[in-house]
């Protein structure tokens, strides 16, 4: 059995890790801003796996009470969910505000969690970070244009990522990054082509390798590797 840590846990895709993980007999550490109904059900459908605790990503000192709390807990797998989509917006048109807010929560806030949770994940078994990436923040396949503040926040968190693969690497800790695919999430809306549940599936099938094969790369739901 082991650990997971899921960011974002209420809903989408962070909702249906938690579920796939408990019912695969795992332990896991779900956070979010509010649990809401379809989280807490099915908490109390798996007592003895899914622990809930409040978590804005966004809000230091609440990740750091958490960090806190949370001491000494081995982290297996640390699954870096939670993220905001933005607007469209010309490049004549990017509000400054609504800018920073997309880059607080998809980059400075993996950044923190790392920072926070790295000794837990460093005693664990299964030392592996996973970040939601996207096909949108990847400069070898933008072929389409748009999407300035997504595709902005997206690069930096892959450029982070890799970083992070480098620096953490000495510890036994690997980072990958995985494309959910266009999830039928709430964020995606209309453009959503793909069940979430296949979308998770097949992103924890790809956790089955080994971290070698995982470490700094950028990989499809489906398992074929995104060029940067």
């Amino acid at each position: 059995m082991a650990t997971i840590f899921i960011t974002g846990a209420n809903r989408g895709l962070g909702l249906e890790f938690v579920r796939q993980f408990a019912d695969a007999g795992h332990r896991v550490i779900a956070t979010s801003r509010g649990h809401g109904e379809e989280l807490a059900a099915l908490a109390a459908e798996h007592p003895e796996q899914i622990s809930l605790y409040p978590l804005d990503v966004n809000d230091a000192g609440q990740a750091a009470a958490l960090s806190a709390k949370l001491a000494g807990t081995p982290i297996d797998i640390f699954v870096c969910n939670a993220g905001i989509n933005s607007p469209p917006a010309t490049i004549d048109a990017i509000d400054e505000t609504g800018f920073l807010k997309v880059m607080q929560t998809n980059v400075m806030a993996p950044m923190r969690l790392v920072g926070l949770f790295t000794e837990n994940v460093a005693i664990s078994d299964r030392k592996l970070m996973l970040f939601l990436g996207s096909r949108m923040g990847s400069v070898g396949t933008n072929d389409r244009g748009g999407g300035y503040v997504y595709r902005a926040s997206k690069a930096a968190l892959h450029a982070v990522v890799k970083s992070l693969s480098i620096d953490l690497a000495p510890r036994g800790i690997a980072c990958v990054l995985v494309h959910p695919g266009a999830a039928k999430t709430a964020m995606a809306g209309a453009r959503g082509t793909v069940e979430v549940s296949d979308s998770v599936s097949g992103m924890i099938a790809l956790l089955e390798r080994d971290n070698a094969a995982l470490n700094g790369r950028l990989f499809n739901y489906t398992g074929e590797e995104i060029p940067w």
